[in-house]
């Protein structure tokens, strides 16, 4: 194989690899952005009054979550707010129910 050509197709492979590196980062602010969209719905409603440990917990995993991005631990933040957004989302449910849960 001539050397041009080993070059060439290390750079391809190289390359096809860049948007395998940035899928973490852009799945978590994705997933960061839907929670906190969620958590601030859930407190602009009556979440804080009827549903103060599903709102709490909710906001707990976005706090970590934020954190375990910080460390470059996108997988594991991913999770945490993944399980903040369903927290938020029963929170808003128990608010706009007046804390009665179905």
């Amino acid at each position: 194989m001539p050397r041009f050509a080993e070059h060439r197709l290390r750079a391809l492979f190289f390359l096809s690899l860049v948007p395998l590196c940035a899928c973490g980062p852009i799945s978590y602010s994705l997933e960061v952005d839907a929670a906190d969209r969620a958590v601030a719905a859930a407190r602009s409603g009556n979440a804080i009054y009827y549903a103060p440990y599903e709102i709490y917990f909710a906001e707990a995993h976005l706090a970590k979550a934020r954190e375990e991005a910080s460390k470059g631990a996108y997988e594991d933040a991913i999770d945490l707010a993944s399980v903040a957004e369903a927290y938020a989302k029963r929170a808003l449910a128990l608010g706009s129910r007046g804390g009665v849960a179905r």
